[in-house]
């Protein structure tokens, strides 16, 4: 009981932020698989009831969104650029339906996606609208996801690498590793990058969650995961360096070291057993995602022209070899066929163009920002390449969030630049009387 009142109280919390601060509520929507397992640990309905936090967190970002269009209306407006390819893969995806051999199954593959879609990629970007919006949706995921980190590393029952559901009535035995794992990355991301622009009591703040990101990642004995989180804050840190400013470089060294670090400590104390031999993550790599990759685009290659062009149809993969291949690149070329594929790759494109354009805003308008928008440049390369080794085109939602919300904040900062320099014209044009 005690365990429901908190959960409560900890949304309740969230849903009250989110009145003033409606970014606040996205750190809830990033953790709530995780919150989600820690749930279903120990309270019973949860364990009955699997669509039952969806629903909680569902209303808190919903009514974040109502508040977000009361006050700035325009954001309905604000559809980012690199959205438009996110959308018309999605769209041609839905199109390959009709040529689809399993057409049922297909159907209620998107039946089922479409609610978490909507939610995910159109209706909770929407929630970034300011410069102030990305500050809060940083520190709220990084709090509430360390909460609930915290949650599953001392108060959840682990067996191995799962964390078991509570009761024998649940709808399964062991939950999934790879939900815990993913918010363990992100948190570990953001909390590393944003931790070089602030002052050092947060940083002790962010650092400390960084590690424990890595831990619980480690724990989950997701490999793809931890090597993601560590590689995507290596490659990202030198963007937190502003252009005109070169004394945060020793903070980017030291962030380094202390990656390093909690990487090791991390490795050393819950990566154990043969799971992260190498000889086993190459022979899992091969059997798993290799073969299936192989056997779908084996099947594609010998189908014929119109489905080399148009694909075989979309989820087509669970009738064709049983289940997903797990690397999203090569399903997409699979069921989407070429034109598929193409789009894909202008997505991809967009991205780069795209964060190359908001290094550029960023470094002209604040010499915070730079940090602050390499961690969302920094979680769109994490869930970006854990496209390459787990779930699917729709199955996917991490990914299309984070690449939304990266196109969302070109548009905010293209029009603080434009205000920017409007203000400097006129204070250049006025009189020097009326000075």
């Amino acid at each position: 009981m005690l365990r429901f009142v908190f959960l409560l109280m900890l949304l309740g919390v969230v849903l009250v932020k989110s009145y003033r601060r409606p970014a606040i509520a996205l750190g809830a929507l990033l953790a709530s698989y995780a919150l989600e397992q820690w749930a279903q640990s120990h309270i019973p309905y949860f364990a009955r009831t699997s669509a039952a936090m969806n629903y909680l967190i569902g209303v808190v970002v919903l009514f974040a969104l109502a508040c977000t269009v009361v006050r700035r209306p325009s954001v309905v407006r604000m559809f980012p650029a690199v959205g438009w390819w996110l959308l018309g893969l999605y769209a041609w995806s839905f199109c390959t339906v009709a040529w689809a051999p399993a057409l049922e199954q297909s159907i209620s593959v998107w039946q089922k996606s479409l609610p978490y879609l909507l939610l995910w990629a159109i209706a909770a970007p929407l929630l970034l609208s300011t410069q102030s919006d990305l500050r809060d949706m940083i520190w709220s995921l990084v709090l509430v996801g360390t909460v609930a980190l915290v949650l599953l590393m001392v108060d959840a029952d682990w067996e191995g690498r799962y964390v078991f559901v509570a009761g024998p009535s649940a709808t399964s035995v062991r939950q999934n590793p790879l939900a815990v794992a993913s918010l363990g990355g992100m948190v570990a991301v953001a909390g590393l990058l944003l931790s070089v622009g602030e002052r050092w009591s947060r940083r002790v703040v962010l650092l400390g969650a960084a590690a424990l990101g890595l831990a619980a990642t480690a724990r989950s004995g997701s490999r793809g995961q931890f090597l993601a989180a560590v590689a995507s804050s290596a490659v990202v840190l030198p963007m937190t360096l502003p252009r005109r400013r070169s004394l945060r470089g020793l903070r980017v060294v030291l962030a380094l070291a202390f990656l390093g670090a909690a990487a090791y400590w991390a490795f050393t104390e819950y990566a154990t057993g043969p799971r992260w031999e190498l000889g086993q993550m190459d022979l899992v790599v091969r059997q798993t995602r290799g073969d299936m990759s192989k056997a779908l685009l084996g099947i594609w290659a010998d189908s014929s022209w119109f489905h080399l062009i148009a694909g075989l149809g979309s989820s087509s993969s669970f009738h064709l070899i049983g289940f997903y291949p797990h690397v999203v690149p090569i399903e997409v070329l699979g069921e989407e066929g070429l034109i598929g594929a193409t789009i894909y790759l202008g997505l991809i494109a967009a991205i780069i163009l795209t964060t190359l354009r908001i290094r550029r805003l960023s470094a002209t308008i604040s010499s915070r920002l730079p940090t602050e928008t390499a961690v969302i440049v920094g979680l769109v390369l994490f869930a970006g390449a854990l496209t390459l080794k787990q779930g699917s085109l729709l199955g996917t939602l991490q990914f299309p969030f984070f690449v939304m919300l990266l196109g969302g904040m070109e548009r905010v900062l293209k029009g603080d630049a434009s205000r920017a320099r409007r203000l400097r014209t006129v204070g250049t044009t006025m009189p020097r009387a009326t000075r």
